[in-house]
């Protein structure tokens, strides 16, 4: 079995092709009207009957640059999917999977943590749904009293 690592990263070309159709997606339908339940607490002021369907369009173009990043986040609870293929100890849990033989990427996103995105398509519907001119990140935001 070859040892090089079965998650490859997005090439430019589909990086491009994705952004393409990312541009030219219609953004309208995924703002929604509706209740939404968040597993975080915060002031009932702050929430409002809108959210943001789910669409995978932009995702390659997101990852060509996010790629190793999102491989190679880990803790001590949960090493990265490049760490557990390449340390032996925690490969072993992988080689143990019932999907390993047909598919090492399946058993690693199955039994391992890999981290998410944000999605640029609901990105990109927030920017035009509330017609941004800019984007500003904020950091740290919250009440402080």
């Amino acid at each position: 079995m070859s040892n090089a690592f079965p998650i490859a990263p997005p090439s430019d070309a589909e990086a491009q092709a994705d952004y393409e159709k990312l541009r030219l997606l219609d953004t309208s339908p995924f703002i929604k009207q509706g209740d939404w339940f968040s597993r975080s607490e915060f002031p009932d002021r702050y929430k409002v009957p809108l959210y943001v369907a789910s669409d995978r369009t932009g995702m390659t173009a997101s990852n060509r640059h996010h790629w190793y990043a999102r491989m190679a986040c880990d803790s001590l609870t949960a090493p990265s999917p490049i760490r557990s293929w390449y340390q032996r100890e925690i490969r072993a849990t992988l080689e143990n999977s019932k999907y390993f033989a047909d598919s090492p990427k399946t058993a690693i996103a199955l039994r391992k943590y890999i981290a998410s995105q944000f999605k640029p398509a609901a990105a990109l519907a927030l920017y035009r749904h509330f017609n941004a001119q800019s984007v500003t990140i904020l950091v740290g935001v919250g009440e402080t009293g």
